[in-house]
């Protein structure tokens, strides 16, 4: 084993062993005057939370709050772009809790091509979300969170962990039925999402320990 990924491996361990003994507890949460559309968001935020390896979603007992807020989209020639704060807050009880960090999240949502949109739309859904996650670096990332292979991403990877459950999450709590175009927004947003809120926490807890020395 070479010295580089020697110190990666380590790097892994310090996160998942050292900074959480277990698994990260997270509450998401909206504003109460937050637009409906950004309860969507807030589904797929939560499963995508609770599929991956590193953490899970509670209402209660948190180790840290996840708030998004101030939702915002924007259409240019079919194409959306979609972007909310993330804040990252101590334990939310009567209070918004303290801010630790906070995050402007924005996404690239294409338009599928019409040849693209039939039976098999989740199929061409992950397809796009395979290749934006790729374009903003961060599918590697997104691979080892959710322990698929490399080369497993490109036809169906993600459309049993978050692409299909997420839309029918969506249906059974709001009776909203996703187009393509939506399925790729809310999942590319709930990766999106779910990276940074590793990433925040992680600097969080690297903040803290040093504080405490």
């Amino acid at each position: 084993m070479t010295k580089r990924y020697f110190c990666i491996l380590l790097l892994w361990i310090s996160f998942y062993g050292s900074v959480f003994s277990q698994k990260a507890l997270i509450h998401v949460k909206t504003k109460f005057l937050e637009t409906s559309d950004i309860h969507f968001i807030k589904v797929a935020v939560i499963h995508a939370i609770d599929s991956s390896n590193w953490a899970k979603t509670v209402e209660v007992d948190e180790d840290v709050s996840l708030w998004l807020t101030r939702l915002k989209r924007t259409i240019r020639n079919d194409t959306t772009f979609t972007s909310l704060d993330l804040e990252l807050r101590t334990p939310a009880n009567l209070t918004q809790g303290k801010l630790l960090s906070q995050r402007r999240v924005s996404v690239i949502v294409p338009p599928l091509p019409p040849k693209d949109i039939g039976a098999d739309s989740n199929s061409q859904v992950n397809k796009f979300l395979v290749n934006q996650l790729r374009n903003s670096k961060l599918l590697p990332t997104l691979l080892k969170m959710y322990n698929i292979p490399p080369l497993g991403a490109k036809d169906t990877g993600f459309v049993n962990i978050l692409i299909l459950p997420i839309a029918l999450e969506i249906v059974q709590k709001h009776g909203r039925i996703l187009s393509p175009q939506e399925r790729l927004e809310s999942t590319l947003l709930a990766t999106t999402i779910l990276v940074k809120t590793w990433d925040m926490t992680k600097q969080f807890r690297k903040a803290k320990v040093k504080g405490e020395h």
